[in-house]
């Protein structure tokens, strides 16, 4: 056998100090950026490197730069959660229930359910960015349903939970890093081969999740997304269904009796499917369901909590029906030829908004109403086959009923009263109280491009949890103010036209408007989708066209004027003819593509004349010098820290000089490391702290670079050579307050 031969010294150094100097280099590189980055370091992992040194041991110490509501952080979280929980509660809307809701279950005996889809091990808890929650302390919806008695199918949650974590099988968004739209549900087949013969022991509901996400830096795309073009129906939108979930549908709606489906989704989806399938008795709208928001929402599916909630969009069979959608995606950069490889301006993309003040129910509605009235260029239009849930919709687990409603006008205000019922037999509920105006469309607007729509919202309330048989009656002020439109190109300030104004009550923006129509004497046989009551709206005149009372501001008389008139398409040449969309010419104006025209990359590229270009630029006085800039860098005002503004008025004076000693560097400082805390300044005697109502306010989260905090004697909170404090804080009773010191020692007095 032979002898291991030993390395030399020689190699052995060759070898050890190369991997000495990349550590050695790569420990400064992370000094240096841990350095820069301290303070968000030391926020993550929540350290406290403080402590409190008192100068004078007589002095009494008050180191609480906020007072919190809660003694721990344990009851500040518990208190959040309930937030949580407590809007999720409410927002909730009951889209569909024939009988599929609430579950009936017990301690004795559990109703068993089987839950579907990859996105139920994977929810939507909030939006993207700014939007995110912490999921890792959230729960499950697995947690949220055993928690109230439900007993869920194990085999098949242990199965797409296995999919999401380890195979790949996971729904995705793209960000400012990249990525793409995905939902990636698993093939039907793998499910039904895996836990197809659990489904008959776990069968008193299946629990269908649909979720999209969305949101900050993830907009969604208006492209065919590839997982839907194979549904029969599909345009290919990330807002219908994906093949695999059709597929699951079709299954689990022959497996089951019982289906109810989750939208856990913050966009409005495509739901006419929700049609197809006999057995999908209940659809649950939840939206992004937040830190706690599953166990309101496991409370709902068994009768603890009774939706209330209402849409705040209009949910059409369509997508694309919409104006708005027309350029949704045709984002353009300018360019001064089509062959330009650059731009003539360094902003972003732009988008036209061609559809004016049509967004959502404003068109939706507006269009049906000038289709039953019989208008001209109202074009091919039926509501019934275009909208499936009006803006304002929503079911309970009971039923409401409407009477003596009222509109009394007072000095600046209109004052509405509606008496509501419980007219169930069984569960108490709460009724959301929707109050819609409509102003007349006279020829004054037509002629001069003030457009109006069928009804808008201009107040609402919810009422207390009414038992069967009880009453409420609603008050709602609507300020005069609401009356106004404005009128760009005449009076060029708010106006209130002449004519006649309808207030009315509905269980929906479509349902109030059919009320109003009804008071105009129209019903099904004009073309209506149902017959609407008139004793639910309510006519006032007015006889007098007004372009004074709001042409300035109610609070401060400043005048109310046109301004940036140049981001009109219409005011430029370089717009073609363009035209926003009127309600006066819908087939002449809908929206179409404004840019649809791309470069060898595949981007939308727009050329435009160079004064239209120029106009893009930021915009200045005649002197772009004239303004005077804020004074940065004073010189620190002895006593002036941060701790001796606690409870002064934010317009205090003393505030500004505390601005005022800021240099330019720290104001970038604390935007830059502004992200849910502010930085440390020691210059200032400032802590870092997060931006967390905990145990003892502030300065239970002071962190930074400090190794102690000292009271300053009361002498340095005067200016030099002075014996009293500055008149701009002479009102103010100060106090004694803890403020940082300097590393090796406090700071000089």
């Amino acid at each position: 056998m032979s002898e291991k031969k030993k390395m030399s010294n020689k190699l052995f150094m060759a070898i050890l100090i190369p991997i000495i100097v990349i550590v050695v280099a790569s420990l400064i590189v992370a000094n240096v950026i841990a350095q820069n980055w301290s303070t968000l370091i030391s926020r993550f992992f929540n350290h406290d490197t403080y402590t409190i040194v008192k100068i004078d041991e007589n002095e009494e110490v008050n180191d609480i730069y906020y007072a919190s509501d809660f003694e721990t952080e344990t009851a500040l979280n518990e208190h959040n959660g309930q937030v949580a929980r407590d809007i999720e509660a409410e927002g909730m809307v009951l889209l569909e229930n024939d009988g599929g809701l609430p579950l009936t279950t017990s301690a004795s005996d559990k109703a068993k359910v089987s839950l579907f889809s990859v996105s139920s091990v994977d929810m939507v808890y909030g939006g993207t960015g700014s939007g995110s929650i912490d999921t890792s302390t959230a729960p499950t919806l697995k947690d949220a349903l055993e928690g109230v008695n439900l007993e869920v199918n194990q085999t098949l949650w242990d199965f797409y939970k296995n999919k999401n974590d380890d195979e790949g099988y996971e729904r995705s968004s793209p960000n400012w890093r990249g990525g793409q739209f995905a939902i990636n549900e698993v093939p039907w087949a793998d499910v039904q081969s895996a836990a197809g013969s659990t489904f008959s022991e776990y069968n008193d509901a299946a629990i269908v999740v649909i979720a999209r996400s969305g949101g900050e830096g993830s907009d969604l795309t208006a492209v065919n997304f590839g997982e839907t073009e194979n549904v029969e129906g599909n345009s290919g939108s990330y807002l219908e269904l994906s093949t695999e979930e059709a597929d699951m549908l079709n299954a689990v709606n022959a497996a089951f009796d019982n289906v109810i489906v989750l939208i856990n989704a913050n966009n409005a989806l495509e739901l006419g499917w929700l049609d197809d399938y006999e057995n999908i008795k209940a659809a649950l709208w939840i939206g992004g369901v937040g830190q706690t928001g599953l166990y309101a929402v496991a409370d709902a599916l068994v009768g603890e909590v009774v939706p209330s909630g209402r849409l705040v969009d209009t949910y059409a069979y369509d997508a694309n029906s919409s104006p708005a959608a027309q350029n949704a995606g045709a984002n353009f950069w300018i360019s001064n030829s089509p062959s330009s490889a650059s731009y003539a301006n360094e902003a972003d993309q732009y988008i036209v908004y061609a559809e004016g003040i049509y967004v959502g129910y404003r068109y939706y509605e507006t269009r049906y109403e000038d289709t039953v009235l019989g208008t001209t260029n109202v074009g091919e239009y039926d509501y019934a086959e275009t909208v499936q849930y009006p803006f304002g919709y929503g079911l309970s687990y009971t039923t409401f009923s409407y009477s003596d409603f009222t509109v009394t006008p007072e000095d600046d205000k209109f004052v509405v009263s509606v008496k509501v019922t419980n007219s169930g037999s069984t569960f108490a509920g709460k009724e959301v109280v929707q109050i819609y105006m409509q102003s007349p469309y006279t020829e004054y607007d037509k002629t001069n491009g003030v457009e109006k729509a069928s009804v808008e919202l201009v107040g609402f309330a919810k009422t207390d949890a009414l038992a069967p048989g009880a009453d409420e009656t609603v008050t709602i002020e609507i300020d005069k103010e609401e009356l106004r439109a404005y009128d760009a190109n005449n009076a060029e300030t708010y106006i209130v036209d002449d004519g006649d104004y309808y207030f009315a009550v509905g269980t929906d923006a479509h349902d109030a408007l059919n009320n109003i129509l009804a008071a105009k004497g129209y019903d099904t046989s004009d073309g209506m989708t149902e017959n609407g009551d008139a004793a639910f709206a309510y006519c006032w005149h007015n006889d007098r066209f007004d372009d004074t009372t709001y042409s300035v501001d109610q609070d401060t008389g400043t005048e109310i004027t046109n301004q940036f008139e140049t981001a009109d398409l219409t005011n430029w040449s370089d717009g073609n003819g363009f035209e926003y969309l009127t309600r006066d010419d819908w087939t002449g104006t809908f929206p179409t593509a404004f840019c649809d025209s791309t470069n060898e990359k595949g981007e939308h590229y727009k050329s435009f004349s160079q004064a239209m270009i120029d106009s893009l630029a930021p915009q200045y006085t005649e002197d772009k010098y004239s303004f005077e800039m804020p004074t940065t860098s004073a010189a620190v005002t002895d006593g002036l820290n941060l701790a001796t503004l606690i409870g002064l008025d934010y317009d205090s004076d003393a505030w500004y000089d505390f601005f005022d000693n800021l240099t330019a560097s720290d104001m970038m400082e604390m935007i830059r490391m502004g992200g849910y805390g502010t930085p440390e300044n020691q210059a200032l005697n400032m802590p870092a702290t997060t931006a967390k109502d905990g145990p003892a306010g502030i300065s239970a989260t002071l962190i930074g670079g400090s190794s102690g905090m000292a009271i300053p004697p009361r002498s340095s909170w005067l200016r030099p050579g002075t014996s009293s404090l500055p008149t701009k804080w002479a009102s103010r009773s100060v106090t004694t307050r803890c403020t940082p010191t300097f590393r090796h020692g406090t700071l000089p007095q």
